[in-house]
């Protein structure tokens, strides 16, 4: 049988098939590669603007003498919007309502709506971090008509399961409520708090002033009630306390995700603080320290934002 052999035609095509090939692969190569870069930039400048924010951080002392002056809030609530099962503890998305003896409302983080929720749950499936979700309802759905008392709103961060609830809850209250933040929760924003930080600056709530004193901020209209800037999870990243009787509140957000990691000083996974949420590791050390030591004082309670096991534990009521 003759041997096969190609043809110049043949072998002409041949050959710049192998050239395209080789152009194309090198292509795709430097694509990636520029993606690759682009994405590094992306998440080091979010490290450098977190990475910045190391506040002065008061005593517990301190914090009391300003919450104990008397007026202040007459109760604390809690609102469950959803909870994720997960592997570890429940990841509750919930928000805490101070009442005041004249009837009004203050809300620390107003959650996410129902579809922001499930699309949130199915995310944390997909990265392997959650399970099944059960869903209660908008905060503004599950406060009913009691949100019209809402005269202010703080958020301890600006992350979409935090912030996102600000829709639903304009939709509903309307104009009337001021929302308490620092400068730097509203300028300093990296591609985790952008989405949720422009759903605030368009919503309903207006700028509320505070009123400087050191290092913690006084909220205007609210006695009792304070905010002191934190860092670590976000730039942004904001405490609130206050003292209801002989108790004192400190509303921790995200420093941990439960109080048992907290109490254990626990860091986060690598790949979720270095990659997905960049995070000041160096200053979320100094404040679990400094939130452990506060927490072993009797009568102080630091809530963690989505433990809802040790919220229910701590006998905090719901809102009705």
């Amino acid at each position: 049988m003759p041997e096969a052999r190609l043809t110049e035609y043949e072998k002409f095509h041949l050959l710049s098939f192998m050239r395209i090939l080789f152009f194309s692969l090198k292509l795709i190569g430097a694509m990636v590669g520029l993606a690759g870069l682009f994405l590094l930039a992306v998440i080091l400048r979010a490290h450098w603007q977190t990475d910045k924010i190391n506040p002065l951080l008061p005593t517990l002392e301190q914090m009391q003498k300003f919450a104990n002056q008397g007026q202040g809030p007459v109760a604390v609530y809690y609102l469950n919007s959803s909870t994720q099962m997960r592997a570890v503890t429940p990841l509750g998305h919930n928000s805490f309502i101070l009442e005041w003896a004249d009837g009004r409302l203050f809300v620390i983080d107003l959650g996410m709506d129902e579809e922001e929720a499930d699309a949130f749950a199915k995310l944390l499936d997909r990265l392997g971090r959650g399970g099944p979700l059960e869903i209660k309802g908008s905060l503004a759905k599950l406060m009913g008509e009691n949100i019209r008392d809402v005269a202010g709103v703080g958020l301890t961060h600006l992350h979409i399961d935090h912030g996102q609830g600000v829709v639903s809850f304009c939709a509903a209250r309307g104009n009337g409520a001021k929302l308490f933040q620092t400068d730097t929760q509203a300028e300093e924003n990296n591609f985790n708090t952008k989405e949720a930080a422009v759903l605030v600056a368009n919503s309903c709530l207006s700028k509320g002033e505070m009123r400087k004193r050191g290092e913690i901020y006084a909220l205007q209209g609210f006695p009792g009630l304070f905010l002191i800037e934190a860092g670590g999870h976000t730039p942004g990243s904001t405490f609130f306390f206050t003292q209801i009787n002989s108790e004192f509140y400190i509303f921790a957000g995200d420093v941990n995700n439960s109080k048992k990691d907290l109490l254990a000083k626990k860091d986060k996974p690598f790949l979720y603080s270095k990659i997905l949420v960049p995070e000041n590791n160096a200053q979320l050390r100094r404040l679990r320290s400094w939130l452990v030591d506060i927490d072993q004082h009797p009568n102080t309670h630091v809530i963690i934002s989505h433990d809802i096991e040790d919220i229910k534990a701590m006998g905090m009521m719901v809102y009705h």
